[in-house]
């Protein structure tokens, strides 16, 4: 079961009675903008914004709610944490939110094909499966695709934000949460009331529109966009065929009102719908990816929530009560499935106090405590199954002389149908001020259970396996972040290890029948994470990634979709009063294992690495009308991210941006 982000902290700011620390958390979330929606991040103030509600304005530190459920400077969260905003989005002129993820330390992206093919993602060496992925607090992971998250349909036009926790996060977040944790957070309303507005257009006869309002006061806000995607693909498989196309329709809309001075409503909801053509997978033949005009999927999907904020005894005692659903219908045309449907229902309730002791040690404290219920009905031609999980939360965070920081957080899972499980995770953050110095780490376990296609299976090829358990992880992290140069340069390195025990894996007997199972032994995981950013010059922005990662299987082979080697440099120049950018981004994908199933057994082959070299710029022509460009893979890198499916080659795409 997966627990969302509980809460987000709508604390209300007062001058006195709070420490330093307290008041930053309460102006991040509350004063100007107050604009956090549900159990997600919701609006968190990004670095040096200030505020004018406060009595005394404040320099403010980058704020995350998904490293500990309660708002927290990213500088005292013992976990790695990255943090991508919309400003970033735009400058890379990025369409497809999965594309800017491959920047992030320790994330490795895998994609059969172009845009719209499925796409997974990998944190740290784990699974596809094993990432909890939150859209404004509302789960995405889909039990009928055994618990992954359909990438492929998740467009950057209307995020906000994006927060990437990694290393094992179960003790908050449930199932899935081995390899860790993205956190989507849409548009939020807060200003004046606006409306915006763009059209792009380009290579493989590719466009994009998208129409969207928001705006707010102290008491409300509300923010709501539109986004048609479509493109008309290439042929995957590269036998000359007609192209693989692909549309999608995302509705998406938050909304907040304050009731009461203490008492506040979020809701939120997103709909997509999507068509995507795929070429055919033919087991012991010699291109086991041919094309095939008659496969297809139509998937429309649709997600909610609803969300109250109670505050009591002068904001210290704050209760939040949450229900989502998340509703996935797929059909399928030409392949051996008909259809899929998987909707989960959750309701918590998070209780979190605050507060704070003075006198020789200065130290703040806040005690989480959180109850869940999760109910699943999945479905496919083969039949249907239902399950009610139940989970038990406490945490408590302890912040000492603005210097040190503590968390430990445990957590109860009661499987339906599975034995009872227990996580947990400790944290800590020591920093320096004087030296410009952070040293932080993890350690924690985390625990998936398996997907109801995996027990009780999805196609005829494929028969599930009731007898399975849960698979387990532990794993722990260290890492010291040092600024230089009055903060112009920034460095983090990062050692993480992990294992695996009881993964799940399948494999097909003589006549391609497949059955999943428990490996027996542990899948062993470990590797080093740097990220640089600079601002050498004004106005001159710099970041650069850099991955290690060695992961093998209970046999001692290396995994495959793995690479040992990843980087990403992006460079942004704004210049004529920040009217006018241009950005380079660098991907370099090392290489790297996969399976070929020229026989049905398959076997492993290795894919040559990759460098894509991206050119992106914008210019506003005047208040409110900006025209903007991009051109990916420069220099049209002929690539394969998973064997067989080819991958597109140069494209340039340009638009028009509208605000009013």
């Amino acid at each position: 079961m997966s627990t969302r982000p509980f809460g987000c902290s709508c604390r209300r700011f007062r001058s006195t009675s709070i420490t330093t620390v307290t008041a930053r958390r309460a102006i991040a979330f509350c004063a100007g903008l107050a604009a956090c929606v549900a159990n997600s991040p919701g609006y968190a103030q990004t670095e040096q914004e200030t505020t004018e509600q406060a009595e005394d304005t404040l320099v403010l530190d980058t704020i995350t709610i998904s490293a500990n459920a309660t708002p927290t400077p990213v500088n005292q969260v013992g976990s790695a944490v990255t943090i991508i905003t919309a400003e970033e989005l735009e400058e890379r002129g990025t369409a497809i939110l999965s594309d800017v993820l491959r920047e992030v330390p320790g994330l490795a992206v895998s994609r059969t094909g172009p845009v719209g093919t499925q796409t997974q993602v990998r944190i740290r060496g784990a699974e596809a499966n094993h990432t909890v992925v939150l859209i404004d607090g509302i789960p995405a992971n889909d039990p009928a695709i055994g618990r992954e998250v359909y990438f492929a349909d998740l467009l950057a036009a209307d995020i906000e934000r994006i927060e990437v926790l990694r290393g094992p996060q179960s003790a908050l977040y449930g199932s899935e949460a081995i390899g860790g944790v993205i956190n989507i957070v849409t548009r939020r309303g807060h200003g004046p009331i606006r409306a915006y507005a763009s059209v792009e257009g380009g290579s493989f006869a590719t466009g994009q529109g998208v129409v969207g309002v928001q705006g707010g006061s102290a008491n409300y806000g509300f923010a709501g966009t539109a986004t048609y995607f479509y493109t008309d693909g290439i042929d995957v498989s590269g036998d000359g065929g007609e192209n693989d196309e692909y549309r999608n329709l995302t509705l998406s809309g938050t909304g907040h009102v304050n009731l009461f001075d203490n008492f506040r409503v979020d809701l939120a909801a997103r709909y997509t719908s999507a068509h995507a053509d795929y070429d055919g997978f033919a087991f012991a033949a010699p291109d086991t990816v041919v094309d095939d005009e008659t496969q297809a999927q139509d998937v429309d999907r649709l997600y909610g929530l609803l969300q109250g904020t109670l505050l009591l005894f002068d904001d210290q005692w704050e209760q939040i009560g949450t229900l989502t659903v998340s509703d996935a219908n797929t059909d399928y045309f030409g392949g051996g499935l008909s259809f899929s449907n998987a909707t989960v229902f959750n309701a918590r309730y998070q209780s979190n106090v605050y507060f704070n002791t003075t006198g020789t040690l200065q130290t703040d404290h806040i005690f989480t405590v959180a109850v869940e219920r999760e109910s699943t009905h999945f479905s496919n031609q083969n039949g249907n199954n239902d399950t009610v999980d139940y989970a038990f939360v406490g945490q408590y965070q302890l912040s000492l002389l603005d210097q040190i920081f503590l968390t430990a957080a445990v957590r109860q899972d009661i499987f339906d149908g599975l034995e009872d499980f227990t996580t947990y995770r400790v944290t800590g953050a020591y920093r320096i001020a004087d030296w410009g110095t952070r040293i932080h780490g993890s350690v924690g376990t985390g625990v998936q259970r398996p997907s109801p296609t995996e027990q009780f299976g999805y196609f005829n090829n494929f028969v599930g396996n009731p007898d399975l358990v849960p698979e387990e992880s532990f794993g722990w992290d260290i890492g010291v972040e040092q600024a230089l140069f009055d903060d112009r340069l920034m460095a983090d390195i990062t050692y993480f290890r992990a294992n695996l025990e009881n993964e799940i894996t399948s494999m097909a007997n003589a006549q391609g029948i497949f059955s999943p199972f428990n490996q027996s032994g542990e899948s062993r995981r470990q590797g080093v994470e740097v990220a640089i950013s600079a601002s050498p010059i004004d106005n001159l922005d710099l970041t650069a990634t850099y991955t290690y990662l060695y992961a093998e299987d209970p046999d001692g082979r290396l995994e495959v979709r793995r690479p040992n080697n990843t980087a990403s440099f992006n460079a942004n120049y704004r210049f004529l009063e920040d009217r006018a950018s241009i950005s380079l981004g660098v991907v370099y994908n090392g290489n790297q294992l996969d399976i070929d199933y020229t026989n049905f057994l398959g076997h492993r082959i290795t894919l040559d690495g990759y460098t894509l070299v991206n050119l992106s710029g914008r210019y506003e022509i005047m208040d409110g009308v900006e025209i903007f460009g991009r051109v990916e893979n420069v220099f049209d890198e002929d690539y394969q991210e998973v064997d067989g499916y080819n991958s597109l080659g140069i494209g340039a795409y340009g638009g028009i941006r509208l605000s009013m």
